[in-house]
């Protein structure tokens, strides 16, 4: 989902210089945080090695000493007060600072100048497990991009569940008819709450994805995509609920 919201904005020439990266997993954040650096700066072959050994020079990953806080002084001296030094290489310079609801106020209010004016080659990245510990100020000139949590094996793992089962956006019908949700549920569920929670997970990115790389598209249905969204944000309710597990997510397929 980052990457092909990525790709498409850089196409579009519609990148920003502020975004939040949110994600319950510190693993998934920091694979989101890394596609999106590999794709931002280039894909030439020192340069992804560079960023793989961490040792690019314009690739900034903001350290604190306290394990519990990010101080005004570590904010102010490694983003403020380097942030207007042109890159070395290329024509971007990357900041990225993981568990930013470590920062308080004063941390924040130290960064936010920066972000009202930033340096036209600069991109920052504030990594989260929730947005919402982090001011409306800040928040209000980010993008937030939300990770979903599910790991690369994890998606392995559930991806074939979708065969027989397409969103189709270019049509008015689902493609799951009662037979194949019944099978798809047993084998969610076979997993317990855990495999039900990633599935609709990876249900999530499914749409989210379409949604991304056809939104140009005359045939695509954006009320349908949403109504979709929705569905899946009811069933994860009412999993939450212990509402009966094997017809909530049958119904879910067949509704979609």
């Amino acid at each position: 989902m980052i990457d092909n919201y990525l790709e498409n904005a850089a196409d579009s020439h519609r990148l920003s210089h502020a975004y939040i990266i949110e994600g319950a997993s510190a693993d998934i954040r920091k694979k989101a945080a890394g596609d999106f650096i590999g794709i931002l700066m280039g894909d030439e072959q020192h340069v992804q090695a560079q960023i793989s050994a961490g040792t690019h020079p314009d690739i900034i990953w903001v350290t604190h000493e306290k394990p519990m806080t990010i101080s005004v002084r570590e904010v102010r001296e490694q983003i403020c007060d380097t942030i207007s030094v042109r890159p070395f290489e290329g024509g971007r310079k990357v900041y990225v600072m993981d568990d930013a609801q470590l920062m308080p106020p004063g941390a924040q209010n130290a960064l936010l100048k920066t972000l009202e004016e930033p340096p036209e080659y600069a991109v920052i990245l504030l990594m989260t497990d929730n947005q919402a510990t982090l001011l409306d100020t800040i928040r209000s000139r980010c993008i937030v991009l939300k990770c979903d949590n599910v790991t690369d094996a994890e998606e392995s793992d559930k991806a074939d569940l979708l065969e027989g089962f397409t969103f189709d956006i270019s049509q008015k019908r689902n493609h799951c008819g009662a037979a194949r949700a019944n099978e798809i549920t047993a084998e969610v569920l076979s997993d317990g709450p855990k495999g039900a929670q990633q599935f609709l997970d990876l249900m999530r990115k499914h749409i989210k994805e379409l949604m991304v790389l056809h939104n140009t598209s005359e045939a695509f249905d954006t009320t349908r995509a949403v109504r979709a969204l929705e569905l899946i944000d009811e069933a994860e309710t009412r999993l939450k609920f212990n509402v009966n597990s094997e017809l909530t997510i049958e119904m879910m397929l067949m509704e979609i």
